[in-house]
């Protein structure tokens, strides 16, 4: 049989051969132990905190359109005006309504200038699609009266809106209270 080089040395010089062994596990051994000195190790304390902010969703336009009726009226103890959900969608929010008032002329023009607000806390219920309802007020002098009401805050203002305080709104027929006087 044939030995090849290492065989023969090591066969050879047996007490070489072990302490050259032991001489590298001594260098790998000092090797890392130098080394580990140098790494770092880092301590990171995480608190836990209760988060107190919240999240609304955000509302999208529910295809709803408030238009008044023709059916206006009143007397010098109440007005009213009928107001229809004529979109395709039910109202997703409740709406806000107000009441305007000019001694003569329109109290709400077709650019949205207006003349005096005498009531702006009414609210407006969710309405179905096709549904309607009345909406009232107590008049406190004679002269020219007109509901409005807003849109959906995500309803695209068009061509053909009245826009008040830079949101689309509807607008009633005129209604005249006169005569109150007599009464």
């Amino acid at each position: 049989m044939r030995f090849t080089r290492v065989r023969r040395f090591r066969k050879r010089n047996k007490h070489l051969w072990i302490v050259w062994n032991i001489g590298l596990v001594w260098y790998l051994f000092m090797f890392s132990s130098i080394n580990l000195p140098f790494t770092s190790t880092n301590a990171v304390f995480v608190s836990q905190a209760k988060n107190k902010s919240t999240f609304q969703a955000r509302t999208w336009y529910d295809n709803s359109l408030l238009e008044f009726t023709n059916n206006v009226g009143g007397d010098c103890k109440e007005i009213f005006a009928d107001i229809k959900n004529v979109g395709s969608g039910d109202m997703g929010i409740t709406s806000t309504y107000s009441v305007y008032y000019s001694e003569t002329g329109n109290p709400v023009g077709p650019k949205g200038e207006t003349g005096e607000l005498v009531f702006s806390k009414g609210e407006i219920p969710k309405i179905k699609a096709k549904g309607s309802i009345k909406l009232t007020y107590t008049p406190k002098k004679q002269g020219f009266y007109m509901f409005v009401t807003f849109q959906h805050p995500d309803k695209p203002i068009g061509s053909g809106d009245i826009v008040i305080e830079k949101k689309a709104a509807a607008v009633s027929n005129k209604i005249n209270v006169n005569n109150c006087s007599k009464q």
